[in-house]
């Protein structure tokens, strides 16, 4: 039965989760958040608390809040490795969309089944490949119930055509000196234009994540400032959790 003592610690928990997220949650909005909580890292601690937000009467409950289920890496195997989730006491999983396409597929699996929610987003790997317009797609594709979270975007200068042109020359010459060669500039032309794109779509996914109150979740690798000049407006207006990261405070 649940005494009023469980119902305490509950209460104790979520007052707690309200501190360490910066949040004021009326009762009634509780259940909501339950939800949307599952799109942020919180670290240890966090995972504890986590494991009461829908079964607070002490029963074990983990989230995995980044996994690529509509990756081809599981279309084979998909079933089993749902149910080895299961048994390792993961309640919830929230699938990431990388593209419009993969965010379709995302949903798609959340609406299949029951214990799998989606995250739709425009990964910024993936921009020079992007819809000049990915923001109506993703809007509307965000009324579906079972969407929690804006995601995954960001900014990853890792794989710049610069980059790549730079390790290929690294290869075929030999000597510390030389010009930049027409590879090398034209690659520099391309990676301005990469990162203005990348750029633009985190703050045009920033905006949606704002606009409809979700969380968002932000890939971020070779790119800290940067990141952190694009995040700066939207403080104290979105929430959410750094998936790939590489920086300091």
């Amino acid at each position: 039965a649940k005494n009023s003592s469980d119902i305490r610690t509950f209460e104790d928990r979520r007052v707690k989760v309200h501190r360490l997220l910066g949040l004021i949650i009326e009762p009634q909005e509780w259940s909501n958040f339950l939800h949307g909580i599952m799109s942020l890292h919180l670290g240890l601690e966090a995972i504890e608390i986590w494991r009461f937000t829908e079964t607070p009467y002490n029963v074990p409950m983990l989230i995995d809040t980044h996994a690529h289920l509509d990756f081809p890496d599981f279309e084979n195997d998909l079933e089993d490795v749902l149910r080895r989730a299961e048994q390792a006491d993961v309640k919830r999983i929230i699938t990431i969309g990388t593209s419009i396409q993969s965010s379709r597929r995302a949903i798609a699996l959340a609406e299949t089944y029951p214990d799998v929610f989606a995250a739709i987003g425009v990964h910024p790997s993936h921009v020079e490949d992007a819809e000049d317009d990915v923001i109506t797609p993703l809007r509307q594709l965000a009324q579906n119930p079972r969407v929690v979270a804006i995601g995954e975007t960001g900014l990853d200068y890792h794989h710049l055509p610069s980059e790549t042109v730079a390790k290929e020359e690294q290869v075929q010459v030999m000597t510390a000196l030389r010009s930049e060669t027409d590879e090398e500039i034209e690659a520099q032309i391309r990676e301005g234009a990469c990162k203005s794109k990348q750029a633009s779509l985190f703050q045009q996914q920033l905006d949606l994540a704002v606009e409809l109150g979700l969380n968002v979740v932000i890939h971020q690798r070779d790119a800290w400032e940067d990141t952190l000049e694009v995040l700066r407006p939207y403080a104290g207006k979105v929430r959410g959790v750094f998936h790939c990261f590489g920086g300091s405070l």
